[in-house]
């Protein structure tokens, strides 16, 4: 096996057809491709205070389709870090996780 920590993963986000949505996407824009799909929206909210442990607070997923409401996205687990921008790359790649198949990677 050959180390090459300065080899990252690129994704491609294909839609159901099989239509490229967006090449060469980092994991965080992926994600974000396919949680904007369709005018949808998506935040990053810190979790109920009860759970913090130390420093870091529990992140959650919330998610909005056009004129619906937000709510929380249960097939998301929970994150904990120390701010949003801390928890979205742990996020992104359960996003990337489980939305079936909607996203290839290939190395760059």
């Amino acid at each position: 096996m050959i180390n090459r920590p300065n080899r990252s993963t690129l994704y491609t986000v294909v839609r159901s057809g099989g239509t490229p949505e967006a090449r060469n996407c980092t994991v965080a824009e992926a994600a974000a491709v396919v949680l904007n799909y369709d005018g949808a929206s998506y935040e990053i909210r810190r979790g109920d205070a009860k759970y913090d442990d130390g420093g870091e607070a529990q992140w959650e997923l919330w998610t909005k389709r056009l004129n619906g409401s937000w709510t929380r996205t249960s097939s998301i687990k929970l994150f904990y870090a120390v701010s949003a921008d801390g928890a979205w790359p742990l996020i992104a790649k359960e996003v990337l996780r489980v939305c079936n198949g909607c996203c290839a990677a290939a190395s760059k």
